[in-house]
């Protein structure tokens, strides 16, 4: 889940895990381009993840979260 949708600036990524695990976010504008990338390791459970867009231009992103057996990807509009 991210938050809140559109956004103006700031995105929450909420994701549930079952195990500790390593988990990569990428966040990609229409044309398949990078502007944020990160890797870390996340705990089971809830988690979540504030993401700044404010250096980014408005317009449609997606944010990809991968894990060891899954990937989402979730589309949030910036204003």
């Amino acid at each position: 889940m991210c938050y809140p949708n559109p956004t103006s600036n700031t995105v929450i990524l909420s994701y549930h895990l079952l195990k500790n695990t390593k988990v990569s976010i990428i966040i990609t504008n229409t044309l398949g381009q990078i502007v944020f990338q990160k890797n870390k390791v996340s705990t089971i459970g809830e988690n979540q993840e504030s993401i700044d867009l404010s250096t980014c231009s408005s317009g449609v992103y997606f944010i990809c979260l991968n894990t060891d057996n899954l990937t989402t990807t979730k589309k949030v509009v910036k204003n």
